[in-house]
């Protein structure tokens, strides 16, 4: 049986955050992207695919609505392309708090572009684990007198959808992770 890829914002039965037509805008303006190819199933699974890994990172906001099937829209989520220092008449509050907010009835571009080159990648990889780290990425060596030492510092290591880079720039801003902790005192 066919894969069906319902892209549908807010729907009940989405399975994808992006069309194979909107992907395929985005992989036109993307250099070395021939591992796409020309096949339509297999650029729906890696979009469904990619579709299911963004799907159940912790976003900020709420979905707008409790029986969308996927995280996206949301509601009261920041536009992280504005800034909050430019508030104008096309500004509007959300819960009493001023400032550009992602419309709640679409999917925000930058989710559109995670998926469209997590699937790009998930295509580039073939047969081979999606999550396969290169081990010899930021490897630094320290030579004392004839000791050398070989390493990786913590700070640099990439995990997750880190080691996609492409991919976690666009999503980072729209997550919790970026939202800054508060540290009251006693």
């Amino acid at each position: 049986m066919p894969l069906t890829l319902d892209a549908t914002a807010g729907g009940v039965a989405s399975n994808a955050f992006a069309s194979v037509a909107d992907a395929q805008a985005i992989i036109d303006a993307t250099p070395n992207s021939s591992a796409w190819g020309s096949d339509a199933s297999a650029q729906t699974q890696a979009l469904i695919y990619a579709t299911s890994l963004l799907n159940v990172i912790e976003y900020q906001g709420i979905k707008s609505s409790f029986d969308q099937a996927l995280a996206w829209p949301r509601y009261g989520v920041y536009d992280p392309d504005y800034g909050q220092s430019r508030l104008g008449p096309e500004a509007y509050t959300v819960s009493g708090q001023w400032g550009f907010y992602l419309d709640n009835t679409k999917i925000p571009a930058r989710i559109v572009r995670a998926c469209v080159m997590l699937a790009l990648e998930i295509l580039k990889a073939g047969t081979t684990n999606v999550w396969d780290v290169d081990k010899t990425a930021n490897i630094a060596k320290k030579q004392i007198d004839v000791i050398t030492t070989e390493y990786v510092s913590v700070s640099e290591r990439r995990f997750g959808l880190r080691v996609y880079p492409s991919v976690w720039r666009e999503i980072y801003p729209l997550t919790m992770a970026s939202e800054p902790t508060t540290v009251e005192r006693a």
